[in-house]
């Protein structure tokens, strides 16, 4: 039996606005997330993606309902759950290899150990040479991987990633999704990752929450089939690809999640109108 790693169990979220009226983010929301999974929060902007994802990491409450990582429940940050941002949030005045080497550090690491450990995954992701440079001297795609590697390099039980590739070009942006992909696999490592990208969605994902707005909940569950030989020239990921556009497509209207599995693709999907009315705002 799969061990799950993260229980959100009937969270809500909402508040009142100055002008008195009431405002409901998140509703009912119940979402299992298993040990060394990437599951991806998929829908338009204003669904509650973000919201739920900084519940889970703690950094925000819900106004009713529960969290629970390994059994315990999420009542603020955890330094072993660690998040990461589309904002890189480096210091400027700490080279690639000091910004890689705060966070063990801050674990009162051994000095030897620690610069292994961050040398080490700056060649996971490629940036060994680049481990003298200050951060005004990299690209947007090398601050975004220095950023992944001091997430990564503190060995994380839980990474939550809020659209971390949305401001990088493809041809990044791909690079860093195979990384994620490379890595998650050797280390383990249980990721919930924001995106509105159905493609990133569809490349990463062991399952993809796709979520409806207004309120915001997770309106299907798209399950694929364990695989992680496929390409993005693959037959695999263009069947992945049609499930969750057809899972998005069908997304409004579900009062209740459902579960879409890889293993028989729906026929004549025609999801561009629902599409089109969804993510209009994205």
């Amino acid at each position: 039996m799969t061990h799950t790693k993260i229980r959100v169990s009937g969270v809500s979220v909402s508040y009142q606005d100055r002008d008195g009226q009431q405002h409901v983010p998140l509703q009912l929301v119940n979402l299992s997330v298993r040990k060394g999974e990437l599951i991806c929060l998929l829908g338009p902007s204003g669904c509650g993606k973000t919201t739920l994802l900084n519940l889970m990491a703690g950094f925000q409450t819900p106004s009713s309902g529960s969290i629970e990582i390994d059994g315990v429940a999420v009542r603020k940050p955890n330094p072993r759950h660690v998040t990461l941002f589309q904002e890189y949030g480096l210091f400027p005045w700490r080279t690639v290899l000091d910004n890689v080497l705060f966070g063990l550090e801050a674990q009162k690491i051994a000095r030897d150990e620690a610069l292994r450990r961050a040398h080490a995954i700056l060649a996971t992701v490629g940036l060994t040479d680049s481990a003298r440079r200050f951060p005004r001297q990299l690209s947007g795609g090398m601050k975004q991987r220095v950023a992944l590697a001091r997430a990564l390099v503190v060995e994380p039980d839980v990474l939550f990633m809020d659209e971390p590739f949305a401001a990088l070009d493809t041809f990044t942006r791909h690079r860093l999704q195979d990384e994620i992909r490379t890595i998650r696999q050797r280390l383990g490592t249980t990721v919930v990752f924001v995106t509105h990208d159905f493609d990133e969605a569809a490349y990463l994902a062991d399952r993809v929450a796709v979520m409806s707005i207004n309120p915001g909940r997770i309106a299907e569950m798209v399950e694929f089939a364990p695989d992680t030989t496929f390409d993005r020239r693959s037959r695999i990921f263009e069947e992945r690809r049609i499930h969750v556009f057809t899972s998005v497509a069908n997304t409004f209207g579900h009062a209740e999640p459902t579960v879409c599995k890889t293993s028989s693709p729906p026929q004549n999907a025609s999801p561009k109108p629902a599409l089109e009315a969804s993510f209009t705002a994205s």
